[in-house]
């Protein structure tokens, strides 16, 4: 729709253009004159008073777009050196993604009363009142002194935040960290309740194939590693939060078969006496030993046998033999004594 009204010193033009699909045409950015700078003033009278407007009829104000900015004010100037008319290809030159696409045009009005002129006219006030999310203005005086004015607007998705959990507790395990042994996370109070929560364990940060239950028994794999939990609360509406336990103690494995030793030999000085440790178990399983003369450990004393001395006599002999291997707890086996040797 054109409007041309006539008034004692100048020609005015109102012009307008709505579509809720894109335009195909061949003009682009590219083949436009660069666009002037239009004073910030104008370019904000003109928002204000859309604003404005649109706040009286109950309706949120339009957001300024910067890109679209730059196609209003390239085409404000073309008007001023071509000719009164619509870009006929508005649409695919404003950022994509819009749903609705509108456009008004004027030559001959200020920034002051082009708004006014255009809530006058009830197309170019459909534009205005329209759904649209976001706004870009041009407004261009021309050297002879005729203004030209663009009103390009566009509906954008609008974006909305989602509320906050209030409670988000970082989670704790009870248990002990050993193979075979069950650890248990204990995820706190979340809220507001409900919040639905998911696990996922982890060991040395490496998350655990099918470990997402509230409960865990440590395995092989996680031998000498440290478990954490990370609990995930999510809740419709609200934003997904995830928290991590501490980590436990490094997984400790516990000895199968740890048998208590026996001496086999003689009581006597000058013989020999040899531990026997049985089958120690998983394999391969690292003994170390430590011969003691009535309960006082002998310096020295650290093999698998032990030449009794003199300094035996009258005492008994017990062997300690301590069984070590990596990423297991140590365990200690004592002999039963001797009898008292003699000399």
């Amino acid at each position: 729709m054109l409007i041309v009204t006539r008034g004692s010193r100048a020609v005015r033009w109102i012009g307008v253009a709505v579509l809720t699909t894109a335009l195909s045409a061949s003009l682009t950015l590219g083949s436009l004159a660069a666009p002037a700078i239009a004073a910030p003033s104008d370019i904000d009278r003109i928002l204000v008073d859309t604003n404005i407007a649109r706040a009286a009829a109950g309706l949120p104000a339009l957001k300024r777009n910067t890109a679209i900015d730059a196609v209003a004010q390239a085409w404000a100037q073309k008007m001023a050196t071509d000719g009164f008319a619509h870009n006929p290809n508005y649409a695919a030159q404003i950022p994509a993604g819009w749903s609705l696409a509108s456009e008004n045009i004027a030559g001959g009005y200020s920034a002051a009363t082009v708004v006014n002129a255009w809530l006058n006219s009830p197309g170019h006030r459909t534009n205005i009142m329209s759904a649209a999310t976001d706004i870009g203005i041009g407004f261009y005086v021309a050297p002879g002194g005729t203004a030209y004015s663009v009103q390009n607007f566009a509906r954008y998705p609008t974006s909305t935040t989602p509320a906050a959990l209030t409670a988000t507790p970082v989670p704790t395990v009870s248990g002990s960290a050993t193979l075979g042994r069950t650890l248990t996370a204990s995820a706190g109070a979340w809220a507001p309740s409900p919040v639905s929560l998911a696990f996922q364990w982890s060991a040395a940060g490496v998350k655990i194939a099918g470990a997402t239950a509230p409960s865990y028994v440590a395995v092989t794999a996680d031998l000498g590693k440290r478990l954490t939990v990370t609990v995930t609360g999510t809740k419709p509406g609200y934003a997904t939060v995830a928290k991590t336990s501490i980590g436990t103690a490094a997984v400790k494995g516990t000895l199968t078969a740890t048998p208590t030793p026996t001496i086999a030999g003689t009581a006597k000085v000058g013989q020999v006496v040899t531990a026997a440790t049985g089958a120690w178990a998983p394999a391969p399983v690292t003994l170390l030993y430590q011969w003691t003369r009535s309960g006082t450990a002998i310096t020295g004393a650290t093999a698998s046998s032990y030449t009794i001395r003199a300094a035996d006599v009258g005492a008994t002999l017990t062997v300690t033999v301590t069984g070590t291997k990596p990423n297991y707890g140590p365990v200690a086996r004592k002999s039963q004594p001797t009898a008292m040797v003699v000399g």
